[in-house]
């Protein structure tokens, strides 16, 4: 049984919640920024060659104003979202054994049967995901027989293991 006690810092959260959507922030961004810089550059050559048709022009700047979106809207969305729940200070205690995950105050349980259990582990933190619930543990926190503790935990329950890599922003 390990049981845990602590707080969360904003890039903790940030880190985690970024684990959340590693999909959607990994190659397929790329590609689909890719794609409608490819789109803008088409849309650009053609007004060049006939700047009177100002939709061509319009077109340009959805494309643009579509680009910046890409690129800095899940950044920005996913900074304000750490820095709302940081600002709770709320501190977190978590209990994990084989059979189960209990937290809060109020001490409710989650079995692990029945549940896809998916584990981040990025640089500072391990999120957890049962489903729908997610807890994020931060690696700070962890000494290195707890740190087994987890890891035993992890295998005995057969949770699917995801190795995140974090490129700084």
């Amino acid at each position: 049984m390990l049981k845990l006690r602590y707080q969360l810092k904003k890039d903790e959260i940030e880190e985690a919640l970024l684990c959340m959507e590693w999909k959607k922030e990994g190659r397929l961004s790329k590609i689909t920024l890719l794609i409608v810089s490819i789109l803008g550059v088409g849309i650009l050559i053609a007004f060049i060659r006939n700047p009177e048709q100002f939709f061509l022009f319009l077109l340009l700047c959805a494309d643009i104003l579509l680009l910046i979106y890409m690129y800095y809207g899940p950044r920005y969305s996913r900074k304000r979202r750490g820095k709302r729940i940081a600002q709770q200070k709320g501190e977190y205690h978590l209990t994990i054994t084989e059979s189960f995950v209990e937290f809060g105050d109020k001490n409710e349980k989650i079995n692990w049967k029945d549940r896809k259990v998916q584990i981040y582990d990025s640089e500072n933190v391990f999120t957890l995901k049962l489903d729908k619930d997610v807890f994020t543990i931060p690696k700070r926190i962890l000494y290195e027989a707890q740190l087994r503790e987890f890891v035993q935990i992890i295998e005995k329950i057969k949770a699917e293991r995801i190795k995140v890599m974090i490129k700084k922003e």
